[in-house]
This record gives structure tokens, sequence and C-alpha cells, in this order.
């Protein structure tokens, strides 16, 4: 790449990190979406400092034209993304003598749950994942196990998640 655009080379240093198992991929990630997030607060506020008021009403008839047709412009040209919400069913059970209680977690098809990584799920601190069921095969998920189509981890949350971390539960 050398020669070639400082643009090109960033844009494919981030297809590379982007494909690569990075060891602290959550935390990394945290932190470039705080960054993007700044950066597009710092975008919008350059862009309002050019806004002139007086030439606001100029632009409404444009406006008004394109405000209605730019969704109907969008879906003949299959740019949008289906964001209809995906079904997630939850089912949960106190267990009153451990302080925890047991959630079960069902994904549905095409929700943005499958392939997320275990440890990518962003849960709270004292909450666990015990074991997977998918299809017939049950086990007890790693960091860097994904989740597929229709996955069921149960969750252990101590305290319904308020404080402590509980003593995982041991076969008898």
């Amino acid at each position: 790449m050398v020669g070639a655009s400082g643009l090109m080379a960033i844009y494919v240093a981030g297809l590379t990190l982007g494909n690569t198992r990075l060891p602290h991929r959550s935390a990394t990630a945290s932190f470039v979406e705080g960054l993007a997030w700044l950066s597009q607060i710092g975008l919008f506020v350059m862009l309002g400092l050019l806004v002139s008021p007086g030439r606001l009403l100029d632009a409404r008839p444009y406006a008004l034209v394109q405000g209605p047709t730019l969704p109907w412009v969008t879906r003949r040209l299959g740019a949008t993304v289906d964001n209809q919400p995906q079904p997630v069913a939850i089912e949960s059970a106190p267990l009153e003598k451990l302080d925890a209680t047991l959630l079960q977690l069902t994904v549905g098809p095409g929700s943005r749950l499958a392939g997320v990584e275990v440890s990518e799920l962003r849960l709270p601190q004292p909450a666990a994942v015990s074991l997977v069921l998918r299809g017939d095969q049950i086990f007890a998920p790693t960091g860097h196990r994904a989740a597929r189509r229709r996955p069921r981890p149960a969750r252990r949350r101590p305290g319904g998640a308020r404080r402590g971390r509980a003593p995982p539960a041991r076969r008898q």
C-alpha cells in the first residue's frame, strides 16, 4: 500500500482490525462508539454554525418536496434496512434460597443477537451465562462462543442483579 491513498490505508486497516479476534474487543468497541458519538456531535455543531437563518426560508420548498419522496425512493432502490423488532422471549424464575434469578432468553430468527459472542453481550457485572441450549445440544459457553439461530442462554443473576456475586451452582 506504499504510495496509495491514506484514506485507503485507514480503510483497509479498519477492515483488518474489525475482522480480527482482539482480546479486549468489547472494551475497544465501547471506546470507539463513544469517540464516534463525539465526532458526530462536533460535525453537527460545525454544520449548525454554517447555517444562516435568513437562507432557511429559501430552502423550504426543496424540503417540502424531498421529505415525502425520500422514503419512497430508498424503498425503490432497496437501500433501506428492515428495522422491525425481532421477537425475544424472556422467562424468569426466582431462586429464593440462592438469592438469585434464573432467566431464560430465547432468540428468534433474524435477531441482532445471532452471531454475537458471549463476551460481547454487555451483561451486568454479577450476571453469568451458565448454559446454552442449541437444538438438542447443551453446552457451557465460553467468551468466544457465538450465538446462533434460536439459542437459549440461561443467566443466573444474584439478588436480581443488585449487588455481589453468588458462587456458581455445583452439580451433585
